[in-house]
């Protein structure tokens, strides 16, 4: 089980990562789209009266992002729960968090993209599950093999 300070310190480090994530996915899509840097989609910037403050307010939401992402890692390390379950939660407090997130920040536009991004983040979460069942497996093998052996 996790303590209240390794929650907090993975939250602290989760609102750095999510800021330093965002800004690389900025810098990518923007030489992906030219030789311009552009720190957000036009029609987030256009929802602020100058650059800087959409800006602010995008890397503000960049950091709760990592903060609760950050936080959400803690899950995993809750001894009661299944790998099933913790992957459920855990992808049940990232989708709720990044929804409004992507639909504020205008990375999509809602309605049946939505469903997609569900869709797609669901798909992830899958493959992510089964690499880490079949990591688990191989090592309750492998302590299997080893207390076999010393028992003999």
């Amino acid at each position: 089980m996790m303590d209240w300070k390794n929650i907090r310190r993975r939250a602290a480090i989760g609102g750095v990562v999510g800021i330093v994530v965002g800004v690389l996915i900025e810098l990518a899509f923007s030489a992906h789209y030219g030789s311009a840097y552009v720190p957000g989609s036009s029609a987030f910037l256009a929802m602020f009266s100058n650059e800087n403050a959409a800006v602010l307010v995008e890397r503000c939401v960049y950091a709760l992002l990592g903060v609760i992402q950050g936080a959400a890692g803690a899950i995993f390390a809750v001894d009661r729960f299944s790998l099933a379950k913790a992957t459920m939660l855990h992808m049940s407090v990232i989708v709720v968090s990044l929804i409004p997130a992507a639909v504020y920040l205008r990375w999509i536009p809602g309605g049946w993209a939505i469903v997609g991004f569900v869709g797609i983040t669901a798909g992830i979460y899958g493959v992510i599950w089964v690499v880490m069942w079949l990591c688990i497996r191989s090592q309750v093998r492998r302590l299997n093999g080893r207390l076999s052996g010393a028992q003999r």
